[in-house]
């Protein structure tokens, strides 16, 4: 109990301010965009991340149709408004046609009355229905025209499903956040060897190296590169002195360890300081080897930090 709580002064009177050392990106787009969207992250905030987005697309999508619906319906009225203009019109032309024809007519003719008379009704006519006549049905045209906007592709049978299934995962997802994105590595110091394919720095052999090794003198202090829960420290063969943590689909490795300041089922927080740097384990010198693992799947830990 007493070595709990000295751990645990350690920790707050080194743990780094948070501000410095995260950004504040999304842990799982970043991993999305480095990766595509092959690994499930499962916390509560990346899920809800997601379902805000479902239902966003969705929101747009109804939105959308509203409108294109309202604009199908204002059409129809233009069609409407159209047809009635042009029976109008033709009443207007034909009745036009009559009235010129008897005017014309009465002039073949002595009669005076009948000559002022036929005159009379077309004039009349003519500037009862001038405005009428003279209106440009093109205007009707651009008022009323449809405007139809197009829609996102996605299908909104398939948003609801995953929306409905979302907010069931949610409900049974942890609420744990394992931080932000990290700024820089855990450990002061350089990248002496990548990830993946190389030659093993003591036998030569070709190997596989399932993380990055990180220079630095022994001592050097070690944070916790994300927030979760630490799952083991403890000598661990070839590994040295090793810490691992767990957050919902995450686990992170810091091996080859001089010190260690955590305790199995312990939380730590993004920044604390959990351990320094050895030589401990199957090393040829002092580093920290960082493993980055997504649901048990090796991943290159420099690209957090050089993907953004």
């Amino acid at each position: 109990m007493i070595v709990t709580l000295l751990w645990s002064l350690m920790i707050s009177q080194t743990k780094i301010a948070n501000a410095s050392f995260v950004t504040d990106d999304n842990v799982a787009d970043l991993f999305n965009r480095i990766y595509g969207n092959v690994f499930l992250y499962t916390s509560r905030q990346a899920l809800e991340g997601r379902l805000h987005d479902f239902e966003s697309t969705l929101r747009s999508i109804y939105m959308i149709e509203g409108a294109n619906r309202a604009s199908q319906i204002q059409g129809n009225f233009r069609n409407l408004i159209l047809t009635e203009r042009v029976d109008y019109l033709f009443y207007v032309v034909t009745n036009i046609d009559v009235l010129y024809h008897n005017y014309m007519e009465s002039l073949r003719t002595t009669d005076l009355d009948y000559i002022l008379t036929s005159r009379a009704e077309l004039q009349n006519f003519l500037f009862q229905h001038e405005t009428h006549v003279m209106f440009d049905m093109s205007v009707l045209e651009q008022i009323f025209a449809p405007l139809l906007l197009e829609l996102p592709p996605d299908d909104v049978n398939y948003l609801q499903s995953r929306i409905r299934t979302l907010r069931s995962e949610i409900e049974m997802a942890p609420g744990y956040d394992i931080g932000g994105v990290p700024r820089g590595l855990p450990t002061q110091g350089g990248v002496s060897s990548g990830f993946g394919f190389r030659y093993d720095p003591i036998n030569g052999a070709p190997s596989w190296h399932s993380g990055i090794d990180i220079s630095a003198p022994t001592g050097t202090p070690v944070y916790a590169w994300f927030n979760g829960e630490v799952r083991m420290a403890a000598f661990s063969g070839g590994w040295g002195q090793q810490i691992t943590t767990v957050q919902d689909s995450i686990m992170v490795r810091y091996a080859h360890l001089s010190e260690m300041y955590v305790i199995p089922g312990q939380r730590v927080s993004q920044g604390d300081l959990i351990g320094r740097v050895g030589t401990t384990g199957r090393s040829t010198g002092p580093h920290l080897h960082l493993g980055l693992y997504i649901n048990g799947i090796p991943v290159d830990p420099y690209l957090i930090i050089s993907g953004r």
